[in-house]
């Protein structure tokens, strides 16, 4: 394996045992996630990455350092958690007025899965079901149509 300059420099200053430690690096930042730091081959140099777990997705970003990985971490953990979408939406929705999934899909005629698909924001509705949520949620809340879908047109996609 050829090593960088970098590499090289490194380990005269700090030693074998201390390069190897540094390139599998990682540090945990709480809920918000972690960050890590590798040794890229392609780069030739070490590489500091950003990770964030939320909801069952993963995102992750590469970054040339320490303190760019750790606020990359922060603002999107802070993005992702004070961001309402239509899947978070939805979710406390059913929770707020105790209706199951399977009820939900069935009464505007969809399936389970895009219902879930939806839920994890892994996919979006279309024109047609999107009124028909707001249909839907309109007559369990009370209140028009229309002021459900400028409701709803706040959530972010």
């Amino acid at each position: 394996m050829t090593t960088s300059k970098s590499m090289r420099d490194y380990t005269k200053e700090f030693g074998r045992a201390a390069l190897r430690k540094r390139t599998t690096q990682t540090i945990d930042m709480g809920d918000a996630g972690f960050i890590s730091v590798f040794y890229h081959p392609l780069d030739c140099d070490f590489i500091w990455r950003g990770q964030v777990s939320h909801r069952g997705r993963i995102y992750s970003s590469d970054c040339m350092c320490r303190r760019q990985a750790e606020t990359w971490v922060e603002n999107k953990y802070e993005y992702l958690t004070n961001t309402i979408t239509l899947g978070i939406w939805l979710e406390a929705m059913m929770d707020k007025h105790n209706i199951k999934s399977s009820a939900l899909a069935s009464s505007i005629n969809i399936s389970r899965m895009t219902l879930h698909q939806w839920c994890k924001d892994a996919r979006q509705p279309t024109v047609e079901n999107w009124i028909a949520l707001a249909k839907y949620w309109a007559t369990h809340e009370d209140c028009a149509t229309e002021s459900m879908m400028g409701m709803m047109s706040n959530l972010q996609k």
